[in-house]
């Protein structure tokens, strides 16, 4: 009998030592796991200050960027205005250098008469035979003839070429030389382009901002 209560307090000591270990790791996990919810509060705040921040910097730059693009637009749209501009200043040099030339030609072609008139006053026995045009003066009329002569062709064609691009479907396109189609082509896909362009921008009729 005595070893029968011997046996059992030594179960309950068993089972005392068993609980108590396994109450320790149970307040162990609880603590680690309210730690692990302090963790998760903490990281959650951390996630949506960073959420927040994203969002943020997300529009800043949506901005910049767009302010960045405006400001490329801008740039590309001065350099075009002063690429007209030099093209304006070149032709109006032209211009003036033609009219130059004009007037070098009126008294180029005055110098005939005056050549004439002094030939009438030489007496007989002189050589009076008129010597050939500077071979300068030549190669720079041939110069001359055939810029004109090409930039006529070129409006000619680029004329043309308008023509076939605004035509109905394109038909017109088939009907020009081969090396026009091609440019007539890109002419009439800029031109659907810029229409399309207009359509966007342009109000429509009843809606707010239109007439």
């Amino acid at each position: 009998m005595a070893r029968d209560v011997q046996q059992v307090e030594s179960e309950v000591q068993a089972l005392r030592a068993e609980l108590e270990a396994v109450q320790a790791r149970a307040n162990e996990y609880e603590a680690t796991l309210e730690e692990l919810g302090r963790r998760k509060d903490e990281t959650a705040g951390r996630l949506a200050l960073s959420q927040r921040q994203t969002a943020e910097f997300a529009s800043r730059l949506e901005v910049r960027e767009a302010e960045l693009e405006e400001a490329r637009q801008r740039m590309l749209y001065d350099d075009f205005l002063d690429a007209v501009k030099g093209r304006e200043s070149a032709g109006l040099d032209a211009a003036a250098a033609i009219e130059d030339a004009l007037a070098s030609f009126a008294a180029y072609d005055r110098s005939y008469d005056d050549v004439a008139a002094a030939r009438a006053d030489v007496g007989p026995g002189y050589d009076v035979t008129d010597p050939p045009e500077p071979v300068q003066l030549v190669e720079a009329w041939e110069r001359l003839v055939e810029t004109v002569r090409s930039k006529i062709d070129e409006q000619l064609e680029d004329e043309v070429v308008e023509s076939a691009a605004r035509s109905f479907a394109g038909y017109e396109i088939e009907k020009l030389p081969e090396h026009l189609q091609a440019t007539a082509r890109a002419r009439r896909r800029r031109l659907s382009t810029e229409l399309a362009k207009s359509k966007r921008t342009t109000p429509a009729a009843g809606k707010p901002g239109g007439s």
